[in-house]
């Protein structure tokens, strides 16, 4: 994959000095609005799929109440 080219595709933050396109994670809500945006630069701080489960379990239980 070209990550240069990728990010002008999409608008996606490449990073010259690593040559890597930043990445975003995103839950999105039933209703397409977004519910969290996570960013990071690092490896640390990124979502994980048992963190993304964990989300959409204790945002469901918050609509219950």
């Amino acid at each position: 994959m070209d990550a240069e080219a990728v990010s002008e595709l999409t608008g996606a933050f490449y990073e010259k000095k690593r040559m890597i396109i930043q990445p975003t994670g995103i839950l999105v809500r039933p209703d397409r609005t977004i519910q969290v945006a996570v960013y990071s630069s690092g490896p640390i701080g990124r979502f994980v799929a048992n963190d993304v489960l964990r989300l959409v379990k204790f945002y469901k239980s918050r609509e219950k109440k």
